[in-house]
């Protein structure tokens, strides 16, 4: 027996209805606003590092700085991030890299991870994972077997000259030797003001590399 046209196009919303309820939209993870309102550095913004295995310095400005949604994960959600992309002023003209990278954390505002990559002076990403806004002092261990050790230091921190409060140490610990880490200094008015990486040779000498925020201009 034929079905009439009219019941199978009921039968076709009501299937339609059905997979419509069934789709829920991502849950979206913002980031704390605070932390947004401290890093949103603005095009035109600038830091000029010096080199300690070296002495030069290099310049890096902001060419621009976005938020940006996530895909959805296999949890349906998305998260917000806070990008800085900048422009080497000493590495090729074309070349582009993310100063920072400050990303929300599934299922928390108020948790968010903090990724550095700098592609002339720094040869290596850095990441530093379930971070807290406000810092506070605390270490664990990251899914990388990596140690995570944030400390707030005392103020005024004194660097090239220049004083600094409200000053955070991020250190990424994965050698028994602390000092072999990779470690970076941020301040909320600034941003990274100081970066400290382990650096081998060509003879396969062990050195630390040092980035020291020598002069600055910040658009906010």
């Amino acid at each position: 027996m034929k079905k009439s046209p009219l019941i199978l196009l009921i039968l076709l919303l009501i299937i339609c209805t059905m997979a419509a309820c069934s789709h829920s939209d991502p849950t979206i993870v913002y980031l704390n606003a605070t932390l947004k309102q401290k890093y949103n550095f603005q095009k035109g913004s600038y830091w000029i590092y010096k080199d300690s295995l070296t002495g030069v310095e290099d310049s890096m400005v902001v060419i621009s700085t976005t938020l940006e949604i996530s895909s959805p994960s296999n949890n349906n959600i998305r998260t917000e991030g806070l990008r800085c992309d900048i422009r080497e002023c000493d590495s090729k003209p074309d070349s582009v890299s993310s100063l920072f990278l400050i990303s929300a954390t599934e299922g928390s505002s108020s948790s968010f991870s903090f990724k550095v990559s700098i592609a002339n002076l720094l040869n290596q990403g850095l990441g530093f994972p379930y971070l807290t806004y406000p810092f506070k002092n605390i270490s664990y261990r990251s899914t990388l077997g990596d140690s995570i050790i944030i400390t707030n230091i005392p103020t005024p921190y004194l660097l090239a000259g220049n004083n600094y409060d409200n000053v955070t140490q991020l250190l990424q610990a994965s050698q028994p030797n602390l000092y072999y880490n990779n470690c970076c200094y941020i301040n909320d008015s600034v941003g990274l003001i100081k970066i400290r990486t382990p650096y081998e040779d060509i003879a396969g000498n062990k050195q630390i590399k040092v980035l020291e925020l020598q002069r600055w201009h910040i658009i906010k």
